[in-house]
């Protein structure tokens, strides 16, 4: 079962999310957790989520624990966020509902809310409270046995990150990655060398326009078709 996004995110991988080799082992880690679109595409898999950005960790955080009805009694209908009267973890949620794909949570609402979100997010939370969220960089991240989704900051275009490229050193990230227990999927733009990338696929950014997203992994076969 595959879930739809739980907010908008800078980054986000949901369109092309099923071009990537299926997890081979019962664990998903991503380092760099963002919208976790890898986990979604796998909900019933344990889950561990990290991230050093504390909104993306206090957003999942209240996703993994919030009631259904507590979500269902949120409206996206106002001016301001901040005139909602919502708790603080409620309007970092609105905030990205409200955005799209923005790197962090808005407070100013859009002309064209879309209260759909609400409904999509009461009916999905049931499939992730046994996921797990870490405020964490990847380094101090143990070494677990499972399947890594390791999507960082792009080299070249991570730059608009609240946690951005410019304070990644790539060539240690790619010792860490490939030292990894179990299997990894590092994703990249087809620009980047700091490992030996391979074209995945071509992709459409938020304005349409295209680039390829390319990928390295240990996982022997690419094709492996998806659950």
């Amino acid at each position: 079962m595959r879930l739809r996004p739980f907010f908008s995110y800078y980054g986000s991988k949901y369109r092309i999310i099923e071009n990537y080799p299926a997890p081979v082992h019962d664990t998903i880690i991503e380092p760099f957790a963002g919208s976790a679109q890898y986990a979604t595409r796998y909900p019933h898999k344990n889950v561990h989520l990290y991230d050093l950005d504390e909104n993306i960790v206090q957003v999942w955080d209240y996703l993994i624990h919030v009631k259904e009805t507590e979500i269902k009694s949120i409206s996206l209908d106002f001016e301001h966020v901040d005139d909602t009267g919502y708790t603080y973890e409620q309007k970092i949620l609105c905030g990205f509902l409200i955005s799209s794909g923005s790197v962090h949570p808005r407070k100013i609402q859009s002309p064209y809310f879309q209260q759909f979100w609400i409904q999509r997010i009461a009916s999905q939370i049931q499939y992730i409270r046994h996921w797990k969220i870490i405020h964490s960089s990847y380094e101090n991240i143990s070494n677990h046995l499972g399947t890594w989704f390791i999507d960082p900051p792009y080299q070249n275009k991570g730059l608009y990150y609240r946690k951005s490229s410019k304070n990644i050193d790539y060539s240690h990230l790619a010792i860490w990655s490939k030292s990894r227990n179990g299997s990894i999927i590092v994703c990249e733009n087809d620009d980047a060398s700091w490992l030996p990338f391979n074209k995945l696929c071509t992709a459409k950014g938020i304005k349409n326009t295209k680039y390829t997203e390319a990928i390295y992994t240990n996982i022997p076969d690419r094709q492996l078709k998806l659950f």
